[in-house]
């Protein structure tokens, strides 16, 4: 299907043609009729206002005639769109160019979006690069390569040391954040910056110094329904790429996170590529990349909340850190809350929603329920979980993960290489409060390799599934077997150096026809390990060399036949 078939037929959120009816805008504004300029010489921000106020709310088009857009404003929201419905956004193969913490495009209560072909970029990138001169205690100065030489540095949020020849986090490099209490801009090429505390940056080290980490996001979608994004490429961000807030249906086709084409830059994004939370319905990728992020390319997750106080039919909840719940948050009649303790993540008690409401920053639930939730305990809403289906799509490497995400996944024929810690991370987790727990997942048929180079060590894998998403954290197996209903079939894992699958706290799992090269140097890499789990099964997984599936404290194990794969007990289960 070309962009134009796309377009005018729409996908579904189960990644099929949404047979629905073309609609002929009401209203079709081109932005250079305005004034906007596609030269990218003047400004066009005022132009594009006044173009965006002219489109019909019901069935409207804004097209960017093919070229370059200059928006120079350094803070606020540019461009805003607010409860259009059957809105197009045409870019054409534009590309819009963004300026300090600006925030490109806010999308807020829109129905039947469409957003595609453009790209979005920054003036000046959010980050500049360079290689370590000198080191002197507390003061280090930065030999900025050319390419960067002529941006100004106002802030330095985040310290990465990076290798030269893969353009990737340095494996066991410094990643330091909030750490840089003065900058000195000794001349156009050298930067000098004194830290708050001594790290172990040595002369020659390359490091990318992120001026935020998270600064403004490419686009905001805000209680959504039905968005399909197709053919849009974010260059770079000072915070996130693509978020989504309490949204409904999401199709993402050809979507890109990527420096731009022969650049020099080693980061794309400061933060995530793409972040969804508390959304619903269907979460769909095809055919996307992501390249360079300083985060995770994609995290999913349902928020938890704290229960500070609970009566018969209702409790009051509060967010992480205590930070304000939004109304794009809030659950809605008949969705199903599902409560977990706080240390073990197993469930308590169900109840239906019969309303919700705002009390500062905290939330008030009433339920159809009679019982009490005990104080401390975490809720979560079931249906602010998306069915996550990712496709063919391809993950080049980047600081930190290539997806996290929770329950219903299936992620099936895409590529992971370079991505510094799990290439998928599979863990609802307590001290960021997100979920929910593990539960429904098919990863078949992908490719890895090269992932969790940077901090290799027990409690994680190229696929880690367990009940804590800080590797740190993940040794400390929690004593209650919370995840479940888990296959991960017919992936090829190349070389990395750690095991192809850790998953803790599991029942119902399935590990068929994996093919793993474990390097033959690497001894005592386990290929597979599985902390306590049960209901297990493997069979048909080969290994380049022989090497050990790890079972500690596993039960009701059937093993079949795994071919250079030794199934090793380490307990007495």
């Amino acid at each position: 299907m070309n962009r134009r078939e796309f377009l005018k037929q729409g996908v579904s959120a189960t990644g099929g043609v949404m047979l629905s009816g073309e609609v002929k805008p009401a209203a079709s504004v081109s932005v250079t009729d305005l004034g906007a300029d596609p030269t990218g010489r003047k400004d066009s921000t005022a132009a594009v206002r006044a173009a965006i106020q002219k489109v019909s709310k019901i069935g409207g088009r804004l097209n960017f005639p093919k070229g370059t857009y200059l928006f120079t404003p350094t803070s606020g929201m540019i461009l805003s769109f607010n409860s259009y419905q059957r809105l197009t956004v045409e870019g054409n193969g534009s590309l819009l160019k963004f300026s300090g913490n600006a925030q490109p495009f806010t999308f807020a209560a829109c129905s039947d979006l469409q957003f595609a072909d453009l790209r979005i970029d920054w003036q000046d990138p959010p980050f500049s690069q360079g290689q370590v001169q000198s080191v002197a205690g507390y003061q280090v100065d930065i030999a900025l390569d050319p390419d960067y030489r002529n941006y100004p540095i106002a802030s330095v949020e985040a310290i990465g040391q990076y290798a030269r020849a893969t353009k990737l986090p340095a494996p066991k490099g410094i990643d330091s954040y909030y750490n840089v209490a003065s900058i000195q801009r000794v001349s156009p090429e050298l930067v000098r910056l004194t830290l708050k505390k001594q790290l172990p940056l040595t002369a020659g080290m390359c490091v990318v110094l992120r001026h935020r980490v998270y600064g403004s996001n490419a686009v905001v979608l805000r209680k959504c329904v039905n968005s399909r994004i197709f053919g849009v490429t974010i260059h770079t961000a000072p915070g996130l790429g693509l978020v989504a807030l309490g949204c409904t249906d999401i199709a993402l086709a050809t979507f890109a996170v990527t420096p731009p084409p022969d650049s020099s830059r080693y980061m794309s994004t400061c933060s995530d590529g793409s972040h969804f939370v508390d959304c619903r319905g269907t979460l769909s990728l095809s055919h996307c990349t992501f390249l360079g992020m300083g985060d995770d390319a994609v995290n999913v997750f349902a928020s938890y909340w704290k229960v500070e106080e609970s009566y018969a039919g209702e409790c009051h909840v509060s967010a992480r850190s205590h930070s304000p719940i939004g109304d794009w948050q809030l659950p809605r009649a008949g969705d199903t809350l599902q409560f977990v303790d706080a240390t073990t993540l197993a469930p308590l008690q169900q109840a239906t929603i019969k309303g919700a409401s705002l009390a500062g920053s905290n939330a008030i639930l009433t339920t159809n329920g009679t019982g009490v939730a005990p104080r401390g305990a975490l809720v979560c809403n079931q249906m602010s979980a998306p069915k996550l289906e990712v496709m063919d799509s391809h993950f080049l490497g980047n600081r930190a993960r290539g997806i996290v995400a929770h329950s219903n996944v299936t992620i099936e024929n895409n590529n992971f290489w370079g991505c510094s810690l799990p290439a998928i991370l599979l863990a609802a987790d307590a001290k960021w409060m997100e979920g929910p727990v593990v539960n429904n997942v098919l990863i078949s048929q992908n490719r890895f390799g090269n992932c969790g180079y940077a901090y290799p060590g027990a409690g994680t894998g190229v696929i880690t599934i367990s009940t804590s998403q800080d590797a740190a954290a993940s040794s400390a197996v929690q004593a209650k077997q919370v995840n479940s209903n888990i296959t991960v079939s017919e992936n090829t894992f190349d070389p990395s150096p750690l095991a192809a699958v850790y998953c803790a706290a599991a029942w119902n799992v399935s590990l068929l026809n994996n093919v793993v090269s474990t390097p033959a140097a690497a001894s005592g890499l386990a290929s597979m390990a599985l902390v306590n789990a049960s209901g297990i099964h493997l069979s048909g997984n080969s290994g380049s060399n022989a090497a050990d599936i790890v079972l500690d404290h596993c039960t009701n194990v059937n093993a079949g036949t795994n071919q250079r794969l030794t199934v090793k007990r380490t307990d007495a289960s």
